[in-house]
């Protein structure tokens, strides 16, 4: 899709990762995405690694309730702080939920603490 469609789905600014060219960007549905809010669009910037791979920026921006809270299915991302995981396949993952309530997830099969120095990239 083209970034003003994804600003229009998003319901804001799509996050890009800094220093790094996006591929393209890509729309799906929240069932596509393991762990992100059901009935929102994700918005999927996509990056090519320098190992031949990809690197994935899903985002979601989660609507206010009447109380002003951002409701989160996710429990573990409500403190704030940066979920971390790798698979047996060796792709790992950057799970967090931003100060302007972005459901942030980076993806790639590449080692953790790569990861960790991306995350603060994402702006």
């Amino acid at each position: 899709v083209s970034r003003s469609e994804a600003v229009r789905r998003l319901g804001g600014p799509v996050r890009s990762l800094q220093g790094y060219d996006a591929d393209h960007l890509e729309v799906g549905a929240a069932s596509a995405v393991p762990g992100a809010q059901a009935g929102l669009d994700v918005i999927r910037v996509v990056y090519r690694a320098a190992n031949g791979g990809r690197i994935l920026l899903d985002q979601q921006l989660i609507p206010t309730d009447s109380s002003g809270f951002r409701p989160i299915d996710d429990p573990t991302l409500e403190s704030g702080e940066t979920a971390y995981g790798t698979s047996p396949s060796g792709v790992s993952v950057a799970t967090w939920l931003d100060e302007e309530g972005y459901r942030m997830s980076l993806v790639a099969q590449l080692p953790l603490d790569s990861i960790k120095k991306l995350v603060p990239l994402v702006r």
